[in-house]
């Protein structure tokens, strides 16, 4: 029950957006003449960073930061790559967490031939856990888990080449290898996820 909860959601977010992407888009036409001439930089490559990684972590007596990158493949079409990383107490028995996290997306703006406005994505995740303290933890509980991510949002234009991401997702775990500790469930982030960020245009 709760899964269709979420897709419902997801859903209702995905119309919305395509809803207001329409209306927004319709006047364009009529001054697109005008804009022609005055046209900006055109938006094909994204570059940011993960700083609520490293808050998220820093209120689990640890430290993260990662960094993506998105580029245009032809007009509609991008790839996006993450890397990001951690270390973090997974208040499981005093015990340490190291993380490795790679991600790549795909990703679809239906409406615009650059990096901006409405787009759908998806993509795979691995996620590497290792575990340190001071018990008799086995090597064994270090493992891997490998996920499927789709996403729908926003981009909207800002000056100094900023770009205001707004998304809203769903991340499902594929398969997994070892033990997930404490902390650790958060960290991987699984189910519905949301949130936005600041990208600069490159």
């Amino acid at each position: 029950m709760n899964v269709i909860k979420k897709s419902c959601c997801l859903c209702l977010f995905s119309i919305l957006i395509s809803a207001y992407t329409l209306y927004a888009q319709a006047p364009e036409s009529v001054t697109a003449g005008e804009d022609d001439t005055q046209s900006e930089e055109p938006v094909d490559q994204l570059l940011s960073f993960d700083f609520l990684l490293l808050f998220n972590q820093l209120t689990n007596q640890g430290f993260g930061l990662g960094g993506q990158l998105e580029r245009q493949i032809v007009p509609h079409f991008s790839y996006r790559m993450y890397l990001g990383s951690a270390v973090f107490n997974t208040l499981y028995e005093s015990y340490y967490c190291t993380t490795l996290t790679l991600s790549f997306f795909g990703h679809y703006y239906p409406f615009s031939r650059q990096l901006l406005g409405y787009y759908v994505c998806m993509g795979d995740s691995f996620d590497f856990l290792g575990y340190f303290g001071n018990g008799q933890m086995s090597k064994d509980n270090n493992g891997y888990v490998l996920s499927l991510e789709f996403q729908s949002g926003y981009k909207f234009n800002l000056p100094l080449g900023l770009i205001f991401d707004i998304f809203l997702g769903y991340k499902i775990g594929l398969s997994a290898e070892g033990e997930i500790f404490g902390t650790a469930e958060s960290y991987l982030n699984r189910g519905i996820r949301y949130g936005l960020g600041f990208r600069k245009s490159l």
